[in-house]
């Protein structure tokens, strides 16, 4: 029991309460040695003890939650003080940021700070003044920033309507950027690799590289590919192993330099066993893949080609028409206006036959698939490519190598048909006085040491220039022209012309 009083002094509840029970438990153990009076003496002592053990332990326990409840309330009131200070310094630190960018102009970046600065503190005086400047000084520099550039749009305009006034001084001029608009014209053709594929074709093309492959797996061979190109690269073996093809089919090949692309058909090659069902590459959103030729035509696409300028029908004339000039002169007395060309070739009657607009479109058809992968059209019995006619529109749906080979054909096509030469000539049939009657001054001289015309006008003080053009008769037969009026020609080195009619 003094045990037990002792570690209750001490504060160890737990262990006074085991002190008292073990002294109940010598004291029940030696009844025999003590009289009735005194165990219950000792068990009065132990119960009271127990009493003022629990009801040290509630102070203790009381004492001990109040404690916590202290703790718990400084380190939530430090903790509070804690983010109040830090949001205190985060909107100050915004603040000083706003004001930078003030400075440097940059008022959409300070607007997304000041609405950061008001998530911290939405009644913040300073960031809710600062929101209503910039708001206003966005409004003003963007109407600025307009009339600036409304301003350069009408000068540089008004520089493009002063340019166009400048007369044009040789038979034909082209614009500065002539080449330009000619290389964005574009192709009639619909598809286009996208940028990536292009890029990764291009790279393929241009780089060359020579190669000596004696007995090499086909998985180093594609990792020394994948290495040179840098580029993306998958192989489907899945697929490959459907025709014959593992990562440990050795290839044989020795070759100078030649474009990868080259490379990559002479490598499939080697290593397909069946011309039918063989390996084969593809480029497509970016990623050079490998994989069996019948995998890689499960990727199609739909392209509507437009073919309105390959159906154009152009005659092709065998003979050379033939031109009737008389009769032409002859209109000038009154007569209707008619075309100079006679013979069979001006009425297209030695033309040769041309095929209608539905063949034409057909020939297009069978030469577009007898020149592209001619084994995989459906209706020619194959499993890949489809073709639909609509008008002057090809809808085909096809793999993306072959749709590159069908634009790279219909481009040949219409490099073929821009060989051709068109002449137009136009006769223009006017009287001797016409220059005189609209105002233009010609002066000749048909002798660097005479004047011609003082020299007539000496004879007939009517005498003009024009006078020396006119070939027609007066009212006696005679000439009215220069040899009438050149009394004596060849005199001084004078010319006499004589005209035929």
């Amino acid at each position: 029991m003094s045990q037990s009083q002792e570690a209750l002094a001490a504060g160890n509840v737990t262990k006074a309460r085991d002190l008292a029970a073990r002294a109940r438990i010598v004291a029940t153990g030696g009844r025999s040695a003590f009289s009735e009076g005194e165990n219950e003496n000792f068990m009065r002592q132990v119960d009271e003890a127990l009493v003022k053990i629990d009801e040290r332990g509630r102070q203790i326990e009381a004492q001990t939650r109040e404690q916590a409840d202290r703790e718990r309330a400084e380190k939530a009131r430090m903790a509070e003080q804690n983010r109040a200070t830090e949001r205190e310094r985060k909107i100050n630190e915004g603040i000083d940021r706003i004001r930078a960018l003030q400075a440097e102009r940059k008022y959409d970046d300070a607007l997304k700070v000041v609405d950061d600065v008001l998530f911290l503190d939405p009644n913040n005086p300073t960031a809710l003044l600062l929101k209503d400047i910039l708001r206003d000084i966005v409004i003003y520099s963007t109407f600025n920033q307009i009339q600036a550039e409304k301003a350069f749009g009408h000068a540089k305009l008004t520089l493009d309507a002063e340019n166009a006034t400048i007369p044009i001084s040789g038979v034909i001029e082209f614009p500065d950027n002539w080449p330009e608009k000619t290389a964005t014209r574009g192709e009639q053709s619909a598809y286009v690799d996208a940028p990536e594929n292009r890029r990764i074709l291009a790279q393929l093309q241009n780089t060359k590289m020579p190669v000596e492959f004696n007995g090499n797996r086909f998985a180093d061979v594609v990792e020394f590919v994948r290495t040179i190109t840098n580029v993306p690269l998958d192989v489907d073996w899945e697929s490959l192993q459907t025709v014959g093809v593992d990562q440990d089919t050795q290839v044989n090949l020795k070759l100078s330099a030649l474009p990868l692309n080259v490379l990559l058909d002479r490598i499939m090659g080697k290593v397909s066993q069946d011309p039918y069902q063989k390996a084969a590459w593809a480029v497509d959103q970016g990623i050079l893949t490998i994989a069996s030729d019948q995998a890689l035509r499960q990727h199609r696409s739909l392209v509507i080609y437009q073919i309105d300028d390959l159906l154009l029908d152009i005659p092709n004339f065998r003979e050379v028409p033939q031109i009737d000039l008389q009769s032409v002169l002859g209109q000038g007395q009154g007569g209707t206006g008619r075309s100079p060309f006679t013979g069979q070739g001006a009425q297209g009657t030695g033309a040769d036959p041309r095929p209608t607009r539905e063949e034409r479109t057909q020939q297009i058809i069978d030469i577009i698939q007898d020149n592209v992968d001619r084994d995989g059209w459906r209706d020619r019995g194959g499993e890949t490519g489809e073709l639909q006619r609509l008008d002057s529109s090809l809808i085909i749906t096809n793999t993306p190598k072959n749709h590159r080979e069908i634009v790279g054909l219909l481009s040949k096509l219409r490099e073929i048909r821009n060989m051709q030469i068109n002449v137009e000539t136009k006769f223009l049939l006017v009287n001797q006085n016409w220059f005189e009657q609209i105002g233009f001054d010609l002066d000749i001289v048909f002798n660097a040491n005479n004047n011609q015309v003082r020299t007539a006008r000496a004879t007939d003080q009517f005498a003009q220039s024009g006078d020396f053009f006119d070939f027609s008769s007066d009212a006696n037969g005679g000439r009215r022209g220069i040899a009438a009026i050149c009394i004596g020609g060849g005199q001084g080195g004078a010319l006499l012309i004589e005209t035929v009619t």
